[in-house]
């Protein structure tokens, strides 16, 4: 879905040297001032997974545990 395409973006960008590791919080809007969702993808995450201690699994499984749907108690 497209907060994988997210994820991957900011994977390549750091392992490319484009972007230097950084913690990243995203707020997935269905329209303006309606949030669906929020996400977050940790800097050592990134550093992980770009240096093959994390594997793909593992760090979809954070990203999706750091997820809060508007509505979620």
């Amino acid at each position: 879905g497209e907060v994988g395409r997210a994820v991957t973006a900011f994977l390549e960008l750091a392992r490319d040297d484009e972007f230097e590791p950084r913690t990243v919080e995203a707020t997935v809007l269905r329209s303006e001032g309606d949030v669906q969702a929020t996400w977050t993808l940790e800097a050592d995450w990134i550093r992980a997974y770009n240096d093959y201690a994390l594997d793909d699994e593992e760090l979809s499984q954070r990203v999706l545990d750091s997820l809060y749907e508007e509505g979620d108690a």
